[in-house]
């Protein structure tokens, strides 16, 4: 794996680190299952004890907010 503070990039070390730290944070966001999240956010399925158990649902609504 490439790290963007190898020669090829040119990046300071401190500038690289922060590039790359965001890029994980948004790579683990994308991975979420958006499906489960908006189902916890429709008003007509706040009953649905099913999807608001579901520790997916959960994991992914509190990584959104």
């Amino acid at each position: 794996m490439q790290s963007l503070g190898d020669p090829t990039f040119s990046l300071p070390p401190k500038l690289a680190t922060s590039v790359e730290s965001q890029f994980q944070h948004q790579w683990k966001i994308m991975k979420i299952d958006f499906h489960y999240v908006g189902a916890l956010l429709k008003p007509y399925l706040l009953g649905n004890n099913m999807i608001h158990d579901d520790v997916n649902a959960k994991d992914g609504i509190k990584q959104v907010l």
